[in-house]
C-alpha cells in the first residue's frame, strides 16, 4: 500500500471515529486551511460557487496548490 493510500485509509478511520479535524486532514497548520475556507466562502458568496481558479486568484497561489487543498477539504467533508 502506498503512503498516500495509507494516509487516506487512516483519515477514513479517523472520520468514522469522529476524530478528524481540519488540521489533521490538511496536514498543515490551522491558519492555512482556514484561509482556504474563508476564500471559498467569499468567492461562493459573490458567484454562488467557487472554482479552483477563483480561489487561486483570491489567495494568490498556484492552481495545483488549490486543487490539492480542495481534495483534502473534500476528503474531510468540509467542502463538496
Amino acid at each position: 500500500m502506498s503512503a498516500r493510500n495509507r494516509k487516506g485509509a487512516a483519515n477514513a478511520q479517523r472520520r468514522a471515529a469522529g476524530k478528524v479535524g481540519p488540521p489533521d486532514v490538511a496536514g498543515v497548520g490551522t491558519v492555512r486551511w482556514e484561509h482556504y475556507i474563508e476564500a471559498i466562502d467569499e468567492v461562493s458568496r459573490r458567484k454562488s460557487y467557487a472554482k479552483v481558479r477563483d480561489v487561486s486568484r483570491a489567495l494568490g497561489v498556484r492552481l495545483p496548490t488549490v486543487s490539492e487543498m480542495f481534495s483534502k477539504l473534500s476528503e474531510a467533508g468540509l467542502v463538496n
